[in-house]
């Protein structure tokens, strides 16, 4: 995979940006709306249709621009806010696209029916108390006969003095070294399978800093996974808490690290000690905040395997457990059984309710838990074809049958040992109950509560896409 690289920020009056703009617009052939989605033709022109993805828009308004003729189809949405940041944001989606359409036209004089996809989308940041945007730009051309192009530009700004930030702006650089330790825990977390391909990241791999904005709730890196890890392909956001890094910001976030809350990392765990990831299916309801009252009490972490069509209505409880230092996965959109679905259907479910999971906590979701556990050959070709790993169980608790406190606490008790990953589901009161004894005995018994990311890490298990996992030891026959 190739990334385009940022291109030389230039300062530009805004009349010169309208007059780009016009010229673009004249150029492409395109046509532009505020809106997020591009208008759909009275009459199907071509087979192009856009990827549309959930974005976050806390900054600016949106200018969408589409051309749907070739040779370069085309969908770019990136923001506006009548401001110094207009210009040189407009000047890089020029930049990109003419790029892309001198490449095409050169490979059209030898073969004239190539033809590219070029498609940019955006989130944006507006981080409260403090003067700092952010403008995330995401993309990928796709070019017949040619790999894929993945497209990436962060613009980090200052919106009292009007100036842009860059990484070493942000960052303290003497401390490279340990954002790249913070990073390495957090794309591991992302993505489990990196935990045993992951190499240790130096100031060699600082140029793995190039993209950063500045969120709401800590610094997002965006990379390209082939510069991480040979063989890997597609580009990976994560978000490093501002409690992690606090010490090396050079910026103020308006938030004093006695105010960041407690995230129990991944430094924090002993691997010779033995240690048992509860996960929560089906919310997030009314009890998933009850349960990470406990869970912040005791300063442990799980795992949330989250119904899509649920997350609107409690985005800030989905928020929160990522915050706390929970994972958070997809388990459908509305937990229809997957292999009851066709292909498409299936794809949809797990895409929709992985986009909605991301634009909650910054997170995209690699991994995701079947519904009933269920899976056959459909839905373990889909899961590698996207990429996604799955997790299943080795303690079933059975809580919504026996609804009972003390029946789901003995059923774990009787049966729990180093490694299991045990299934609960946040959705009654008793299993809250049994969650306010077990944890606190588990505890005691000396097991240490991780997330299913930090388990897979500890125990050295093979995370891949398209494998069903339901165990932490690596020498069980996990498929």
């Amino acid at each position: 995979m190739k990334v385009m690289k940022k291109a030389i920020l230039i300062s530009v009056a805004t009349s010169v940006a309208v007059l780009l703009l016009i010229m673009f617009v004249s150029y492409s052939g395109f046509s532009s709306a505020t809106t997020y989605y591009a208008h759909e033709p009275t009459e199907p022109i071509s087979s192009f249709s856009p990827l549309l993805r959930q974005t976050t828009m806390q900054y600016g308004s949106t200018y969408t621009i589409e051309n749907l003729n070739g040779p370069l189809f085309a969908y770019i949405v990136f923001p506006t806010a009548n401001n110094f940041a207009d210009a040189p944001i407009f000047a890089w989606v020029y930049d990109v696209y003419q790029t892309a359409i001198d490449n095409i036209m050169f490979l059209r004089t030898t073969d004239s029916s190539i033809m590219g996809e070029l498609n940019i989308q955006f989130d944006s940041y507006l981080l409260e108390n403090s003067p700092f945007a952010s403008v995330v730009l995401k993309g990928a051309l796709n070019v017949d006969t040619a790999e894929t192009a993945n497209i990436i530009r962060t613009f980090n700004l200052n919106l009292e003095s009007e100036t842009f930030l860059e990484t070493w702006d942000i960052f303290d650089r003497s401390q490279a070294e340990y954002i790249l330790q913070n990073l390495s825990q957090r794309l591991v977390i992302a993505r489990p399978e990196l935990s045993t391909r992951l190499p240790t990241l130096n100031v060699s791999n600082v140029s793995l800093l190039e993209n950063v904005a500045i969120g709401n709730n800590g610094i997002h890196v965006i990379l390209e996974l082939s510069e991480v890890v040979a063989g890997y392909f597609g580009t990976l956001e994560v978000i490093i808490p501002y409690a992690d890094i606090y010490s090396a910001l050079l910026i103020d976030v308006g938030i004093s690290s006695e105010q960041q809350p407690v995230i129990a990392g991944v430094a924090e765990i002993d691997p010779s000690r033995p240690m048992v990831a509860l996960t929560f299916d089906d919310g997030p309801s009314m009890y998933t905040p009850q349960i990470l009252d406990i869970l912040e009490r005791y300063e442990v972490n799980a795992t949330f395997f989250v119904i899509g069509n649920l997350v609107e209505r409690r985005i800030d409880v989905v928020r929160r457990a990522s915050e706390s230092g929970s994972d958070v996965f997809g388990h459908s959109w509305d937990h229809s059984d997957l292999t009851r679905l066709s292909t498409a259907a299936m794809r949809q479910q797990l895409l929709d309710t992985a986009n909605i999971i991301e634009r909650a906590t910054g997170v995209y979701p690699y991994s995701f838990r079947p519904t009933y556990g269920r899976v056959n050959n459909d839905v373990l070709n889909i899961a590698q074809e996207l990429d996604f790993s799955m997790f299943n169980w080795s303690i079933d608790t059975e809580d919504w049958k026996s609804r009972n406190a003390d029946a789901i606490y003995q059923h774990v008790i009787d049966r729990v040992t180093n490694s299991d990953i045990i299934l609960f589901h946040d959705l009654y009161s008793s299993t809250v109950e049994a969650i306010e004894m077990l944890v606190p005995e588990l505890l005691a018994r000396g097991y240490q509560l991780v997330t299913i990311s930090e388990l897979m890490h500890y125990s050295g298990v093979e995370v891949e896409p398209g494998r069903v996992i339901r165990h932490g030891n690596r020498y069980v026959n996990l498929n």
